[in-house]
């Protein structure tokens, strides 16, 4: 296993493109300490929220990691969603020229509630 793995050091890096649905991840975490009267669903306090390149976003930083040079494309909405993802991916280092922004289109959004834990 390690003279395989030391294989891959002499590599060179790979140009892969990604073509793709791009979404933006955001993790909300904070603490539940009651449930809501007007339905059975607990109430999160937030305490913090992040946010990640998620669908396609998440494959091209996997890809990053492991060394390659990547050029995403795709597309988004022309919403701070949008706007949030491509910062994301190009404070990565990752090239976003093909990530086209649409007029009436929303980019989407995957919320993770988060409370000791446990998603809700």
């Amino acid at each position: 296993m390690v003279k395989l793995l030391g294989s891959f050091s002499r590599l060179r890096p790979a140009k892969v493109l990604v073509l793709g649905d791009f979404m933006l991840d955001t993790y909300t975490t904070g603490r539940v300490q009651r449930i809501s009267p007007e339905a059975p669903v607990p109430i999160l306090h937030v305490k913090e929220s992040h946010d990640l390149p998620g669908g396609a976003g998440n494959v091209v930083l996997n890809l990053k990691a492991l060394g390659a040079e990547v050029m995403a494309v795709g597309r988004v909405g022309d919403d701070k969603e949008g706007l949030r993802l491509q910062a994301l991916l190009e404070k990565e280092g990752i090239g976003t020229g093909g990530i086209f922004t649409q007029k009436g289109v929303s980019t989407p959004l995957k919320n993770r509630l988060i409370a000791e834990g446990q998603q809700l």
